[in-house]
């Protein structure tokens, strides 16, 4: 490495950060500096530290891109959940699509990280070759049963890691639950207005059926009825009522046929589901 980055590798990941990420990590000297440092008798290898500070910073960075995106992804899916709203937001679509492919990418990396920590410790001997201290003292390698500072410090942030996995895990839950309500809305919506469709085409078909009476009377034929007062008015009177019978037949038909079928049946649990 040069002198303005540190670099650490295991296996085949290798890394490099910045100095300056490790000076407000690191402390320079116990006894010297303007700052008086109250230093334990034990001090870690600098390795330890520099590490130590990189999985910090490393940790707070996903962190913090974590907080900024679940507080908008759970309100962007609160909005459109909201049982005031009749019709789906398609602005608040694009923006869930946005933040789940923003979530997936974070989902990606925070794996990256994990998975590069799991390597680190399934390898005994690459955790004894980081303690270049002990290397530069007595000038052999350290034992690879003595190895329990380093196992702790990155299972620690294992842990951490692993927390946030979690924490994506149920965000992802979140959003394929909404996603099936979401779709079962629109179902519903869409069910009924191909039920009101329906029920129209009915009324159309019920209303040409009864105005075949009055083709009938349209046509130049003779009969004892013309010479009745009040018999235009007793053939559309006629005319109507039979039209509203046969519509009302028609939706009575219409009706018990959905309870018969199989998704009229299912019963609607007792419950509620709340926030």
């Amino acid at each position: 490495c040069n002198e303005d980055t540190f670099s650490w590798s295991s296996g085949v990941h290798s890394r490099e950060v910045p100095l300056y990420l490790l000076h407000s990590h690191v402390p320079v000297s116990c006894n010297g500096g303007q700052e008086k440092l109250d230093c334990p008798k034990e001090l870690l290898p600098f390795e330890f530290i520099a590490l130590e500070a990189l999985l910090m910073k490393i940790s707070s960075v996903l962190e913090e891109r974590l907080g900024r995106l679940q507080p908008s992804l759970v309100e962007v899916l609160n909005t459109l959940l909201d049982p005031r709203l009749f019709s789906v937001d398609r602005g608040q679509l694009h923006i869930l699509l946005h933040h789940s492919k923003s979530l997936s990418e974070f989902h990606s990396l925070v794996k990256d990280v994990e998975l590069t920590l799991t390597e680190m410790l399934d390898s005994d001997v690459d955790l004894a070759d980081m303690y270049l201290t002990h290397y530069k003292i007595t000038g052999e390698d350290r034992d690879i049963d003595d190895i329990e500072e380093i196992s702790n410090l990155l299972e620690a942030y294992q842990m951490q890691v692993e927390d946030m996995i979690s924490k994506i895990q149920e965000l992802r839950e979140l959003i394929d639950r909404s996603e099936s309500v979401i779709l079962i809305n629109l179902d519903s919506q869409r069910n009924v207005m191909l039920r009101l469709s329906l029920q129209l085409e009915m009324g159309v078909f019920s209303a040409t059926v009864c105005g075949m009476v009055g083709v009938a009377f349209g046509m130049n034929l003779d009969s004892s009825l013309e010479q009745l007062p009040f018999a235009f008015w007793m053939v559309t009177g006629a005319m109507i009522t039979g039209a509203g019978l046969l519509w009302r037949r028609l939706l009575l038909f219409l009706g018990r046929n959905l309870d018969r079928s199989p998704m009229g049946k299912l019963k609607r649990p007792a419950g509620t589901i709340k926030k």
